[in-house]
Order: C-alpha cells, then sequence, then structure tokens
C-alpha cells in the first residue's frame, strides 16, 4: 500500500464517508475509486484536486509531500457577568478554539444557566460561544441583558418592538427595544455531558 493510498484512506474514514461516496464526487465507480485505496491504481490530476478540495487539504499533504499542519488555536475567555457596559471575564475560565472557527471575531464563552433554549439543541450548563455585537437579525440566537439578568434566547424584531423567544414557555417574551442589551449572537455551542 502506498503512502497515498493509506492517507486516502484514513482521510476518507475521518470524514465519515464511504468509498461510494467519495467515487459519486469523483464521477467514477466504487470500484475504480477502491484501487486508489489498494495502491493499484493512482490518481489523475484532475481526482486529486478534487480529493484534496472534498477533504480540506493540499495536494501536497495528499501526496505525502507535506505534514498536517495542526489547527492555530485561539483563547475564548468565559464571560461571568457584563457591568456597567464593562464585560467581567473568569480569569481561569477560558477554551481554545480552532482560529479557523473564530475568524478573527471578537468572541467569549457563556455557560448557559437554564434549560430554556432546549429546542435549539442549547442544555443547561452547555458554553455558547458569542461574537460580541450590539446588533441582531431578526431569528438570531442571542446573549442579553433583560430585566438584569444575563439570557439566551432568539430574537425578532416587530417595528420597535422586540421578541424574546424560549422554548420554555409557549408565549414568547414581548418588550420594546430599549429594555433590553443585545450582548452578542451566538455562533456556536460547545456541549457537556454529565
Amino acid at each position: 500500500m502506498s503512502f497515498f493510498s493509506e492517507r486516502l484512506k484514513i482521510l476518507r474514514e475521518k470524514a465519515g464517508l464511504t468509498q461510494k461516496e467519495v467515487a459519486i464526487v469523483l464521477g467514477m465507480t466504487q470500484s475504480s475509486y477502491s484501487k486508489y485505496e489498494y495502491g493499484t491504481r493512482e490518481p489523475n490530476i484532475d481526482n486529486i484536486l478534487k480529493l484534496a478540495k472534498l477533504f480540506n487539504v493540499s495536494s501536497d499533504y495528499l501526496l505525502g509531500n507535506e505534514e498536517a499542519k495542526p489547527s492555530e488555536l485561539v483563547t475564548i475567555p468565559l464571560l461571568i457577568k457584563v457591568s456597567g457596559g464593562d464585560f467581567i471575564y473568569d480569569p481561569e475560565g477560558s477554551l481554545p478554539f480552532p482560529k479557523d472557527f473564530i475568524n478573527d471575531r471578537d468572541a467569549f464563552l457563556f455557560q448557559v444557566k437554564d434549560d430554556s433554549m432546549l429546542q435549539y439543541d442549547i442544555d443547561e450548563n452547555d458554553f455558547v460561544i458569542v461574537e460580541k455585537s450590539s446588533e441582531a437579525n431578526n431569528h438570531d440566537i442571542i446573549l442579553c441583558i433583560f430585566q438584569n439578568e444575563l439570557i439566551i434566547r432568539q430574537i425578532a424584531f416587530v417595528e420597535n418592538t422586540v421578541i424574546l423567544f424560549s422554548s420554555r414557555t409557549k408565549n414568547p417574551v414581548s418588550c420594546r427595544k430599549d429594555d433590553i442589551q443585545i450582548v452578542g449572537k451566538v455562533i456556536g455551542v460547545f456541549k457537556t455531558f454529565d
């Protein structure tokens, strides 16, 4: 088995794809593709480029000319509270995330305090990754200050009214725009398992 065929099989399995699924992407039969993984057939340049794109690696990596570069990590702080417009972070609470995921956004973590967002697959004690922003669009999931409490809700705007949705109640909360302070938009969830 060649270096290329070993690496190709590892990448395919890591991506959770079958040989048939990869073969469809390449426009070939599963039988022809399997020869790549067994090392009895070499792909043409077009298929090398398609495979590199499919597995999000360089063609040099696929061919064994370079090692995979580990994702660069950035540390995301854990927000404790917002006081007088200042963000107060836990000095010992932070988690590393791939820089590609954060994309130079001003982001922080917030630990969910209740089960009000279960329908959005956000559970109590999960960590949400929040992009700092004072604005939001209809149907964004946001972190906001409402009645002096940091909460996560889905938001909608109707003229000068804000509607905050949770999965805990059938009746969403309606308030004036001035009654809430948007802290940021949820861009991801870091699940915890008890």
